[in-house]
């Protein structure tokens, strides 16, 4: 290349790939990515894979706690357009998260995700249709995307589409139909869920007056959102005085079949608190 004149040799160098290490950089290298992924994953993600991508994404994000390179993995994943990585991204402008907050970029790849069928998607969509956040407020869209992602068993979304129900919010009134939306909330292992049930059923006005189950949910919000929590607090103030010690002792021990039966499910839902 000595021979060749030195602006045909600057063109060149500008045409020559960046080598991989370089590439990487951006991502993290190899071997800070095999910390928390299988070599298989790290494999099929540099090769393009875009669920290997998103799976790193969402390790940078969620154990690393490095939105960076979450970004990073979450962008080459949502430019071939897996909708998991747009909802993922969505949330980092909508955040204001490893990078500049944007309301309408958020929008956008929440619509791309929610339009795929995504539940994540959907929730967070609602949520700016909600707050009026990039988009003009809309209870009635917002409730109709909360309705999509509770469909599909997201437990956030179930317990919020229960919060429409209740003040009739984009939807007809129905506190019965709200009650049975917080009770799939709360199998689903959702954490706001429990201390409202217990005030429905120590009130009896929706469902059935029930001291034992209003014991039982009561007992759950405590173990799962403990005593500084104003709302269970203020809900314990009420209910705990009213009963019987045979209908706290019984409440126990449902509390305590519950936790153990949805000990995987409280966990998985705790990412979306």
């Amino acid at each position: 290349m000595k021979n060749l004149p030195v602006f045909l040799v600057v063109v060149l160098a500008l045409l020559v790939p960046l080598s991989a290490g370089a590439a990487d950089d951006a991502g993290g290298s190899d071997a800070e990515i095999l910390r928390f992924a299988d070599p298989a994953v790290l494999e099929q993600a540099r090769k393009g894979d875009a669920v290997a991508q998103f799976l790193i994404s969402k390790a940078f994000s969620d154990v690393q706690g490095d939105a960076s390179k979450s970004i990073y993995w979450a962008r080459l994943a949502t430019d071939q357009g897996l909708s998991m990585a747009q909802a993922h991204l969505g949330k980092f402008y909508e955040m204001g998260v490893g990078v500049e907050r944007d309301y309408e970029q958020a929008f956008e790849l929440f619509r791309k995700a929610a339009e795929q069928g995504d539940p994540v998607g959907a929730l967070r969509l609602a949520g700016l249709y909600l707050a009026g956040h990039g988009v003009t407020q809309d209870d009635s869209k917002a409730t109709a995307l909360f309705r999509q992602a509770a469909n599909q068993n997201l437990p956030a979304a179930a317990h919020y589409y229960a919060d429409s129900l209740v003040a009739g919010r984009g939807i007809a009134k129905d506190e019965h139909a709200a009650v049975e939306w917080y009770l799939k909330a709360a199998e689903l292992g959702w954490l706001q869920s429990p201390r409202l049930l217990a005030a429905f059923y120590f009130d009896g006005g929706i469902v059935p007056r029930d001291m034992i189950e209003a014991s039982k949910w009561l007992q759950v919000s405590f173990a799962l959102m403990g005593p500084a929590d104003a709302i269970t607090r203020d809900v314990g103030n009420l209910v705990w005085p009213r009963l019987s010690e045979a209908e706290r002792n019984e409440g126990a021990a449902r509390a305590r079949d519950y936790l153990e039966n949805h000990k995987d499910a409280i966990r998985l839902a705790m990412q979306f608190q």
